[in-house]
């Protein structure tokens, strides 16, 4: 499963490093706000790749999350963003019609999240939150 990874923080970092150790799961292409922090995240999750014997993610790196998803055959979105960034990569993801994953809390915004709820009912794809340390 080629999944593209949106947010590549702190918390972020973690769950990729948890993400690789699924053979199914692919990351296929990185986005952030902020490349240089995706590059961080690349180098870190590939030298942990480089440990186990796996092969280095080659994928792209991405500011813009529609962008990665009209760039990349992807069948998924993972979605690790600050409370108040969400909204236009959950909405990209979802217009793509791909499967997706979004960290939580979902938004800041009970307004938002129910604008999320009906696009991802409208979009029929498989929708999760992931709750970390539950």
């Amino acid at each position: 499963m080629a999944l593209g990874f949106v947010g590549t923080g702190g918390r972020a970092i973690d769950e990729l490093l948890q993400l690789i150790r699924i053979p199914e799961a692919q990351i296929a292409a990185f986005c952030d706000i902020a490349p240089e922090k995706a590059a961080e995240a690349l180098d870190r999750v590939n030298r942990a790749l480089a440990e186990a014997g796996r092969p280095p993610i080659t994928g792209p790196i991405f500011s813009d999350a529609a962008a990665m998803l009209r760039s990349v055959a992807l069948d998924g979105g993972c979605v690790s963003l600050p409370p108040f960034a969400h909204g236009p990569a959950e909405h990209a993801i979802l217009e793509a019609g791909k499967a997706m994953l979004v960290e939580k809390p979902v938004v800041l915004d009970p307004g938002l999240g129910a604008e999320i709820l009906a696009h991802a009912r409208e979009a029929g794809v498989v929708t999760c939150v992931g709750y970390q340390l539950r």
